[in-house]
């Protein structure tokens, strides 16, 4: 359970070169009860600065001379390769949402500010990321020692695993999900609807409602076979296995499998 203190002490970055920008977000979220925000003007700074401080969450806006939100993103990824990058992207041009999400961003904040919105969105980020980080602790651990867990991946790596934040309902996979399947490493965002829009529309319902009585049932496994699109529109029969990992509490937050093809 993350209590509120634990979200109103997470630290913070907001990094914008605008002066006006910066003051309006540390008036709002420090006057919401906020004491660990700290800014930048100088996009340079940030990833050296989330190095050093691994913060909860960055408030980054895109459009910024010298280096951009994008390079900002990139620069991130270095620093934190493997974990929940927090960045909630500040834009005022929807064209940049899709560019971004591949980038790494988990949500978005609109311009002009609206107060509700912004304190919505930096509640429910912040929980998802310390939730992730008590997640990560407690049971990613135990998890990795699993020697089903070993075996599992090595049946799945030479057509794709994936990884499933469900709390953040966030998806990666790695670049063999989507050359398995005729596409180049890059070529579809990891979304959960590019996932189900390549599910046989036959097929789409009924694997839904699997994963759902997974999760509710209190399984640690979900395993399903479905027909599958590949680039061309031809489809597969897959085999699609995943572990479903919970909190201490039992709550389903991230399932981690793996598909392979089973026929033409």
């Amino acid at each position: 359970m993350i209590r509120l203190s634990d979200i109103l002490m997470a630290k913070m970055l907001i990094v914008d070169d605008l002066e006006a920008n910066v003051a309006v977000l540390e008036q709002m979220l420090r006057e919401a009860g906020y004491v660990g925000v700290t800014s930048t003007r100088d996009p340079r700074e940030v990833a050296e600065l989330h190095r050093q401080n691994r913060y909860d969450l960055v408030l980054l806006d895109l459009q910024m001379p010298g280096l951009d939100g994008f390079q900002v993103m990139t620069a991130l990824k270095e620093v934190e390769p493997d974990g929940f990058l927090p960045i909630l992207v500040v834009t005022a041009e929807p064209n940049h949402k899709l560019r971004a999400l591949r980038a790494g961003a988990r949500d978005f904040l609109s311009k002009p500010f609206e107060l509700a919105e912004v304190l919505a969105r930096v509640h429910n980020l912040l929980e998802i990321r310390l939730l992730h980080r008590s997640e990560t602790l407690l049971n990613v651990a135990r998890l990795e020692k699993s020697e089903e867990r070993f075996k599992f991946v090595a049946r799945a790596v030479s057509d794709g695993i994936w990884d499933w934040n469900l709390l953040a309902n966030t998806v990666w996979w790695n670049d063999g999900f989507l050359t398995a399947f005729g596409f180049a490493a890059a070529e579809i965002a990891p979304t959960v609807e590019s996932w189900n829009g390549r599910i046989h529309p036959a097929d789409r319902r009924w694997v839904a409602k699997s994963i759902q009585k997974a999760i509710e049932s209190g399984a640690d496994t979900w395993n399903a076979e479905y027909g599958f699109r590949h680039k061309d529109g031809s489809h597969t029969l897959v085999q699609n296995r995943g572990h479903i990992i919970r909190d201490p509490a039992g709550k389903a937050v991230r399932m981690v499998g793996g598909m392979r093809h089973v026929a033409a």
